[in-house]
């Protein structure tokens, strides 16, 4: 547990570097940009970030090997324990099996914690450094070739984590969809009701107000998730694009170091929804409450589901969201409330 806390630390500590030898490079071309200093002047702290980004970034990517080998041996262990439990009864060897889970939620909480735009800028600046030494005769193509190896696997590596990401956001935006129905087909009964005149003006526009307004937010987190979507996939799309390129073109002045429009954190695309001492995502949420549901009344999956969103529905026909429909009904399942 010490080795792994050990090189955990180590990446973040690695992570924070490459973060801030970027930021000088942007602060670099912003100075040179207004005006404040000029290229001539800028050229050799370029020079010297640069290189202090390519040792930085060989070294998250040792790290990274390091870090994704302790995790695919302590998946083989749990593997080997939860077969144990199943073989030996439900108790046996349960405490270990926490402690291996713990240990990879570690691991990929370290991943997830590192903003994918740090990650494919390194690569890109990355390629670029490669590219401007060979040209400049300060690397053989024989030396080009094995770093673009590394480069190449290190982007597989953000590929294979951004494929699974992107998979968690789209079960986030999935878990919107069936309350952004909801709320529309809510919206439609409402105006018919008030067609007809069984509501009358000032009950509709108040009712009408606070439906939109709940419709308005979740379709700007939808649109927010598939705006991150799009800039993280063509921006994976450029590197791999760079680098199938024999000798790329890779513009190395100053003011190709200016980032494009930022990305967040994949951290901070997911509202957090409290239940009880923890905070979990919609999906998770959603995810807890259907396994209780199953443990409780034993039927199957799409059984279970029906249930569970006919519920979901009663209690949101009252004024309430889907998220605070589901930590009612979790917290009733659980028997907390």
């Amino acid at each position: 547990m010490a080795e792994q806390a050990d090189l955990l630390n180590q990446f973040r500590k690695c992570v924070d570097e490459i973060e801030e030898m970027i930021g000088r490079l942007q602060d670099l071309a912003r100075l040179v940009r207004s005006g404040e200093i000029s290229k001539e002047t800028a050229e050799p702290l370029k020079d010297e970030y640069m290189r202090d980004l390519l040792g930085h970034a060989e070294r998250f990517f040792t790290l990274e090997d390091g870090i994704e080998g302790q995790r695919a041996k302590i998946k083989l262990e749990l593997e080997r324990s939860r077969r144990d439990m199943d073989k030996f009864g439900g108790g046996y060897n349960s405490e270990q099996v926490r402690n291996l889970e713990a240990k990879i939620e570690e691991i990929e909480n370290a991943f997830r914690s590192v903003n994918l735009q740090v990650e494919l800028m390194t690569v890109k600046y990355y390629l670029m450094f490669l590219s401007s030494a060979k040209l400049r005769g300060e690397m053989t193509a024989e030396e080009f070739d094995k770093q673009r190896d590394v480069y190449r696997r290190f982007m597989d590596s953000v590929a294979e984590r951004w494929a699974y990401q992107k998979n968690e956001l789209g079960k986030q935006t999935s878990g919107l969809e069936p309350e952004q129905e909801s709320i529309s087909s809510q919206l439609k009964e409402l105006h018919v009701r008030y067609s007809v005149g069984e509501i009358l003006q000032a009950d509709y526009n108040s009712k009408k107000a606070k439906l939109g307004e709940r419709l308005q937010n979740i379709e700007a987190s939808i649109e927010k998730v598939r705006r991150y979507i799009d800039g993280v996939d063509s921006r994976v799309i450029e590197c791999y694009w760079l680098y199938t390129q024999p000798n790329p073109e890779v513009s190395f002045d100053l003011e190709s170091l200016m980032p494009p429009e930022p990305l967040p954190k994949i951290t901070e695309l997911s509202d957090k929804v409290r239940v009880g001492e923890e905070l979990l995502t919609p999906q998770e949420l959603y995810d807890r409450t259907l396994y209780f549901y199953s443990l409780i009344w034993g039927m199957g999956s799409a059984a279970t589901k029906a249930n569970l969103e006919k519920d979901i529905k009663k209690l949101m026909a009252q004024g309430i969201t889907r998220e605070e429909a589901l930590v009612r009904l979790n917290e009733s399942v659980r028997g907390t409330k």
